[in-house]
C-alpha cells in the first residue's frame, strides 16, 4: 500500500506552482516583446538591410533553434510551461493589436497563440510522463522499457 501511494499524481502544490510559472514566463516573454518592437525592432530592420546581415541573422535564428531542441530535449516539462507562456504573451500583444487594427492577422496570431498552448500542454504532459516514469518506476521497481 506504501508503494501505491507514492505512485499516485502529485499534490495540487505542483499544479499552483506550474500555473504561476506559466504566468511568470507570459509576463515575462510580453516584456521581451515589448522591448524588441519598441526598441531593437527599428535597428534589427536597418540592420537587414544587407544581404549578408540577413544570412548572420538566419544563422543565428538557426543557433537559438538548436538550442531550444536541447532545452525541449532534455527539459521537456520547463519547455512546455515556456511555450505556454510564450503563447499566452503573443496572444495578449495579437488580441490588443487587434482591437486597435481589427486586421486578420492578428485574430489568425491569435488562433495560432491558442494552438501553441496546446502544444505546450502536450509537451509539459509527455515531459511529466518521461520524468515519471524516470523517478519513480525504473528506480523503485527496477522496470526497464
Amino acid at each position: 500500500m506504501n508503494r501505491l501511494h507514492r505512485l499516485r499524481r502529485p499534490r495540487p502544490g505542483p499544479v499552483i506552482r506550474a500555473i504561476v510559472t506559466v504566468i511568470l514566463l507570459a509576463g515575462a516573454s510580453q516584456a521581451i516583446i515589448a522591448l524588441v518592437v519598441r526598441v531593437a525592432w527599428p535597428r534589427l530592420t536597418a540592420f537587414l538591410h544587407v544581404w549578408w546581415q540577413a544570412l548572420i541573422g538566419t544563422l543565428t535564428v538557426l543557433l537559438i533553434g538548436v538550442g531550444l531542441y536541447f532545452f525541449k530535449k532534455y527539459y521537456q516539462r520547463l519547455y512546455g510551461l515556456a511555450e505556454i507562456g510564450f503563447a499566452l504573451a503573443v496572444a495578449w500583444s495579437s488580441i490588443m493589436r487587434a482591437r486597435s487594427t481589427s486586421d486578420a492577422a492578428s485574430w489568425l496570431a491569435t488562433l495560432a497563440a491558442a494552438y501553441l498552448v496546446v502544444r505546450g500542454l502536450s509537451n509539459y504532459e509527455e515531459g511529466f510522463e518521461k520524468h515519471f516514469r524516470e523517478k519513480y518506476l525504473k528506480n523503485k521497481f527496477q522496470i526497464s522499457d
